[in-house]
């Protein structure tokens, strides 16, 4: 098992084999699969929920030279990212705590007018 170390200069880490994954959402523009959390075609972003509960930002960029990150945010940000990106129908959330579920599925439904 590797450890992906956070780019915050912290030396905190964790095992990506044993986080939840969301990757982002994608829409088709009519040339190209855009990036929902980003806006972009070239920069993108993933979210992982950690063993110890932690969740993680992975962002990178297919711009050349650009370096990939790896840092730590809230949970009230992590769900955001989960609403944004539409992750209320995926199975990866029935691997979360009930209360980050609901969270996500509250804040779904609360966006809609």
């Amino acid at each position: 098992m590797g450890r992906t170390a956070l780019t915050d200069g912290s030396g905190a880490w964790f095992l990506t084999e044993s986080a939840v994954l969301f990757r982002e959402q994608t829409k088709f523009d009519g040339r190209n699969q855009i990036s929902v959390p980003t806006g972009s075609q070239w920069e993108h972003e993933y979210l992982y929920f950690t063993k110890s509960g932690k969740w993680v930002q992975n962002c990178w960029s297919n711009y050349q030279g650009r370096g990939e990150s790896y840092s730590q945010i809230d949970e009230a940000t992590a769900i955001a990212w989960l609403i944004q990106n539409e992750c209320f129908d995926r199975g990866e959330l029935e691997e979360l705590p009930k209360s980050i579920q609901d969270a996500v599925k509250a804040g779904f439904e609360a966006a809609e007018i």
